[in-house]
C-alpha cells in the first residue's frame, strides 16, 4: 500500500504517464502503479501480445470509458539473461495535452475545429460541440472515411457529423494509427475563402507536426526509462539479488524502480531465512514420523491416547494437549487422555462436552470436521474456559477422522497469543491422520482379542463337556507296566506330585531324597489338551539309573503332548462313529415309517422300531386319536 500511494503521488506531479504495470507471461498483472490493475488478466491486449512476441509496441490511442479519457499504451518485453521473455513492462500515457491542442481554435473562426478519430471511427478528442463527446461519437463523414478506411490525405467539401456543409481537410497518421481532421462550415468559409483555406492548411500542417512531436515525446519518455528498468529486472532474474535499480527520476518510473528494490530486498530476506525454515519443518516432520511409528505399534487404546498427548506436548512445546473421544451414543465428547495433573483431574472427574455445545471450540471442530484455530481465545465468543488451564491464550482443535466419521478431537493450547499458526495446523492434521489409523488398529485388536477369548472359552467348554462324556475302558482308561527289579515310589508322594503337576501343567520329578522310604524315583507329567488336563503319565526308574533329568522331562512332555493329541483323535473318531450310527438308525426308522400304508401300520412300525432301538420293555404310539382315547 505504501508503494502504491507513492506511485500515485508521482503520477499526480509528473504527467503525461499516469500508470505503469507489468504482467507476467501468462498475462496476469503482478505489479502496477494502479492497485486496481494488479491481478487482472491482459493476455488479450495488443500491447501484451506484441511485447510477448519480443517487440516494442505503441498501441494506438483509444478512449477508455472507465477512465473517461483518451490514452495510449507503450510496451516492451522484459528478458532474462538467456534472452527469454519473462514479462512485459508497459506504460499508459494520457493524451490530455494533445486534446487541449486539438481544442485550440485560433484562426479557425466561429465554426472551425480539429479533432482526432480512431481506426474504428470513434472520436478521440473533445468536440467543440458539447453534445458530441469523445468515445461515444463515431464519425463517418467523407473525410473520415477517406482518412480511416482508405488511409488517404486530402481535402474536400462534405457534410460534417452534424449534417452541416463544411470544407474539411483530413490526414491519416500511420505512427499513431489515427485520422486527423480539420473542418470549417462552408457558410463561414465563403466569407473569405482564400484566407480560410490558407489558415486551414496551416492549422492542418501545424497540427500534424504537433501530433507527431507529441507522439514521439511521449513514446521516448516512457521507452528509455523502461529500457533501464528492463535491464535491471533481467539481472535480478538472473540471480544478482544484490543489484539495486537506479532511481534517477521522481515520477512513476522512479516509483517502479523503488518497487523493484523493495521486492529484491524481500526476496533476499526470504532466501536468507528459507534454510532455517526448511530445517525447522524437516525436524517437525521427522518428529511426526517417529511419533506415528511409535503410536502405530501401541495396541492398547488407553495407552495409545495417553502416549499421544504426552508426546505432542513434549515434542512441540505446547502449553497443554488432551484428546476427546465421541461416546457410543454420539452425543458427548469425553476427555479420554490429557497431559499432567490437569489432564488427570479432568479424566478422573469424567469431563465431557456435549457435541452440540454452542460455546466450545472442540465441539465446533467435531461438528464441522474442520480444524478450528483461535489466536486469542479471550476474544472468541464460543471459547469454553477451563479453570485448570488458566494460561491458555491460543487454541487449536483438530478432528480425528476414521473412515469418513469423526471419532474424536485432538486439542492443543499455547500460552502465547497467536502461538499456533498454519504450520502447526498442517503438522497436527498429518498427526491426526496417523492417530486415526492407530485408533482403528487398537480397536480392531480389541475386537480380535475379544473374539479369540470367546472362541477359546467356547472350545474349552466344548472339550470339557466332550471329555466328561467319554466312556472309559473297563480298566478305567489306565494301564500299568512294571519292569522287574525297579523300586516303586511311595503312592502318597506320587499322588501329591501328580496333583502338583496337574495344577502347574508341567512335569515333576519325584526322587528318593524327598524323604520317602523307597529307593526309586519317578517322572510325573499331565496329559494337556488345549490347556485342559485330560490324563496323566508316570514313569518310574531306579535311583541308580544314569538318567539326565532335563532330557527325561523333555521326552515325557513330548510323549504326553502326542498322547493328548492321539486321545483327542480317538475321542473325535468315537464321537463321529456314534453320530453316524445315530443318523443311520434315524434314517432306517424314517424309511420304514414312510413305507407304512395306513395309520395303524404307521403306529405299529413306530412303536416296534423305537422299542427295539431303545431297548424299551414297552412302547405305545397313537396317531389320529385324542389323549382320552389312548
Amino acid at each position: 500500500m505504501v508503494v502504491h500511494s507513492r506511485f500515485l503521488q508521482r503520477l499526480y506531479s509528473h504527467p503525461p504517464v499516469d500508470c505503469l504495470y507489468c504482467p507476467r507471461i501468462e498475462g496476469q498483472v503482478i505489479l502496477s502503479t494502479d492497485p486496481a490493475q494488479e491481478g487482472k488478466i491482459h493476455a488479450q491486449q495488443d500491447y501484451f501480445r506484441q511485447g510477448l512476441a519480443g517487440q516494442s509496441f505503441v498501441q494506438p490511442p483509444f478512449y477508455s470509458p472507465s477512465l473517461g479519457k483518451t490514452s495510449l499504451i507503450v510496451s516492451r518485453p522484459v528478458r532474462n539473461k538467456g534472452g527469454e521473455v519473462i514479462a512485459v513492462l508497459a506504460g499508459r500515457a494520457s493524451l490530455q495535452r494533445l486534446n487541449e491542442i486539438m481544442q485550440e481554435r485560433s484562426g479557425l473562426g466561429d465554426t472551425g475545429e480539429t479533432y482526432l478519430i480512431g481506426a474504428n471511427h470513434a472520436l478521440l478528442t473533445d468536440s467543440r460541440f458539447p453534445e458530441y463527446s469523445a468515445g461515444k461519437t463515431y464519425i463517418h463523414t467523407v473525410g473520415a472515411n477517406a482518412a480511416v478506411d482508405n488511409r488517404q490525405s486530402g481535402s474536400d467539401v462534405y457534410n460534417d457529423y452534424r449534417g452541416e456543409a463544411t470544407i474539411g481537410a483530413y490526414r491519416w497518421i500511420p505512427g499513431l494509427e489515427v485520422g486527423l481532421l480539420s473542418k470549417l462550415d462552408l457558410s463561414e468559409a465563403r466569407r473569405n475563402t482564400n484566407t480560410i483555406l490558407m489558415i486551414t492548411a496551416g492549422v492542418v500542417f501545424l497540427s500534424i507536426l504537433i501530433a507527431v512531436a507529441v507522439a514521439f515525446w511521449v513514446t521516448r519518455g516512457i521507452v528509455n526509462p523502461l529500457d533501464n528498468l528492463a535491464q535491471t529486472a533481467v539481472q535480478i532474474a538472473g540471480g544478482n539479488l544484490k543489484l539495486r535499480a537506479a532511481v534517477e527520476r521522481e515520477d512513476e518510473v522512479g516509483a517502479v524502480a523503488e518497487a523493484f528494490n523493495s521486492m529484491t530486498a524481500q526476496l533476499r530476506n526470504f532466501i536468507d531465512t528459507l534454510e532455517e525454515r526448511v530445517t525447522d519443518r524437516t525436524q517437525r516432520l521427522e518428529i511426526v514420523a517417529a511419533l506415528s511409528e511409535r503410536l502405530t505399534a501401541i495396541l492398547d487404546f488407553d495407552q495409545l491416547l495417553l502416549e499421544l498427548v504426552n508426546q505432542v506436548k513434549e515434542s512441540f512445546n505446547y502449553y497443554h494437549a488432551h484428546i476427546y473421544i465421541i461416546d457410543k451414543t454420539y452425543q458427548n465428547l469425553v476427555m479420554t487422555a490429557g497431559v499432567g495433573k490437569a489432564g488427570a483431574q479432568m479424566k478422573a472427574g469424567g469431563h465431557s462436552i456435549p457435541l452440540n455445545a454452542p460455546a466450545s471450540l472442540v465441539a465446533r471442530a467435531a461438528r464441522s470436521n474442520q480444524i478450528v484455530s483461535v489466536d486469542n481465545v479471550r476474544e472468541a465468543p464460543d471459547w469454553l474456559p477451563n479453570p485448570l488451564l488458566p494460561d491458555t491464550h491460543s487454541e487449536m482443535a483438530v478432528p480425528i477422522n476414521v473412515e469418513g466419521q469423526v471419532v474424536g478431537v485432538l486439542d492443543v493450547q499455547s500460552e502465547n497469543i497467536a502461538g499456533l499458526d498454519e504450520g502447526d495446523a498442517n503438522l497436527l492434521r498429518s498427526l491426526a491422520n496417523q492417530v486415526a489409523v492407530a485408533i482403528r488398529n487398537a480397536r480392531l485388536f480389541e475386537q480380535v482379542e475379544g473374539a479369540l477369548s470367546e472362541a477359546h472359552a467356547a472350545q474349552e467348554r466344548y472339550l470339557t463337556a466332550s471329555w466328561q462324556q467319554v466312556k472309559a475302558a473297563p480298566s478305567g482308561g489306565k494301564h500299568l507296566y512294571l519292569s522287574p527289579g525297579v523300586a516303586s515310589v511311595n503312592d502318597e508322594l506320587l499322588k501329591q506330585r501328580q496333583r502338583l503337576a496337574f495344577d502347574q501343567k508341567q512335569s515333576e520329578l519325584i526322587a528318593t531324597d524327598e524323604g520317602d522310604r523307597t529307593e526309586g524315583k519317578a517322572l510325573v507329567a499331565p496329559v494337556i489338551l488345549h490347556g485342559m488336563a485330560v490324563g496323566s503319565l508316570q514313569v518310574g526308574v531306579s535311583s541308580d539309573a544314569p538318567t539326565d533329568t532335563e532330557e527325561d522331562l523333555i521326552i515325557i512332555q513330548t510323549i504326553a503332548e502326542q498322547l493328548a493329541q492321539s486321545a483327542e483323535n480317538l475321542r473325535l473318531f468315537d464321537e463321529t462313529r456314534e453320530r453316524a450310527g445315530f443318523e443311520r438308525l434315524v434314517s432306517d426308522i424314517t424309511h420304514k415309517l414312510r413305507q407304512s400304508s395306513s395309520l395303524e401300520a404307521l403306529a405299529k412300525t413306530a412303536a416296534e422300531e423305537l422299542g427295539s432301538a431303545l431297548g424299551a420293555s414297552r412302547s405305545l404310539v397313537s396317531v389320529g386319536q385324542s389323549p382320552d382315547q389312548v
